[in-house]
């Protein structure tokens, strides 16, 4: 009695319908008739296609792609593009710049945070983590709707029915504002040469004098 041999390479992926019942062929033994949710491994195998889960929600109310960027086999991150603006995720998170410790927070229908020097802008958006006794407040982002001075600024959250801040574990103080960003590099001009002038063809007959 003939018995059905295990397939245990995959390496083709997903076969083509025209192949289907091309046994003779041998991407025909090393290929899927249909793969979903799987992902094909590079040395034949497949796993389980991994889930989604919601990060943060998209800085403007419009439109954007999310496109994937492969750095490195180890770096891998998400870019949201929208109009005139884009973001960056990796590792389950927002890419965000160095953390500031907040010294004080005004709670109410919308919050005012003291944080030294934070040289935010209208419009930018902060992530909070590591508060202590206003808890309520890690894990969220909020945009910066007025900047008040150097040390403090106000974000569209309510936290009327917060806790009151205690303390803030990480980030530094600043003692002044931050360096001004490098200057972008200088691109050297292009320089394109001069075009030889068309001397066209002269058709007439050479006469030598001697």
């Amino acid at each position: 009695m003939p018995h059905r041999v295990g397939q245990a390479n995959f390496a083709k992926g997903e076969i083509s319908e025209e192949l289907v019942a091309r046994f003779d062929v041998d991407s025909y033994h090393t290929a899927l008739k249909q793969a979903r949710n799987v992902i094909v491994m590079k040395y034949g195998g497949v796993t389980k296609r991994p889930g989604t889960r919601f990060v943060a929600p998209v800085y403007k109310d419009q439109g954007v792609r999310l496109l994937p960027f492969q750095y490195s086999l180890e770096q891998t991150y998400v870019l949201e593009m929208g109009q005139a603006y884009m973001r960056v995720a990796a590792l389950g998170g927002m890419v965000i710049e160095d953390k500031l410790t907040i010294e004080a927070v005004t709670r109410g229908t919308t919050t005012v945070i003291t944080a030294s020097y934070h040289d935010y802008s209208v419009g930018d958006q902060v992530y909070f983590s590591g508060v202590v006794g206003c808890d309520d407040l890690n894990g969220k982002i909020a945009t910066v709707t007025e900047i008040i001075d150097n040390n403090n600024f106000r974000v569209a959250l309510d936290t009327t029915s917060y806790g009151d801040l205690t303390g803030d574990t990480g980030g530094t103080i600043r003692s002044g504002p931050p360096a001004p960003p490098p200057a972008p590099p200088t691109v050297p001009p292009v320089i394109t040469p001069p075009t030889a002038p068309d001397l066209g063809s002269w058709g007439g007959r050479f006469y030598g004098f001697r």
